[in-house]
């Protein structure tokens, strides 16, 4: 009899949109937290948001995945806030180097952490509308792929 291969356990946090507009008051246009890339205060929003999670996986003695301020950070939403495309790609690197920035203040406080990339969706992820073909997913999800490739 064989057995499955185990799995590691993480923590993760718990919905940046949610957190941010209903416990911090902050207004999110079209639910999209990666336009507070753009400014030393949300990028220190962020951060704050992410620093609460250290004490719990500490005391779980787990390790944290991060999961990117991007969701949201692809063409159709940056269309609808007005983003080319070239401080769109910079807000996807930007929410990697805040996980990654974060994750150092982890690893010195004894919890390692993976980062994952967030990526999507096309339309509103609540409401099906629409599907993708595979070469119309690659296409529309290649730029943040590349994004995060580089970092």
């Amino acid at each position: 009899m064989t057995t499955a291969p185990t799995l590691p356990q993480f923590i993760t946090d718990g919905g940046i949109e949610t957190h941010l507009i209903f416990n911090m008051g902050m207004a999110l246009p079209h639910f999209s937290v990666f336009p507070l890339n753009d400014s030393a205060a949300g990028r220190d929003a962020i951060r704050s948001y992410y620093r609460d999670y250290l004490s719990i996986a500490k005391a779980a003695g787990r390790n944290f995945l991060f999961a990117t301020d991007s969701w949201r950070a692809s063409s159709d939403w940056a269309d609808l806030l007005g983003y080319d495309r070239a401080l769109l790609k910079q807000n996807n690197v930007t929410s990697v180097s805040l996980c990654a920035e974060v994750a150092d203040e982890f690893a010195a406080a004894g919890v390692a952490s993976t980062i994952a990339g967030i990526i999507g969706p096309r339309r509103d992820a609540w409401q099906h509308d629409a599907g993708m073909t595979v070469a119309e997913a690659f296409d529309y999800h290649s730029p943040q792929l590349e994004a995060f490739s580089g970092t």
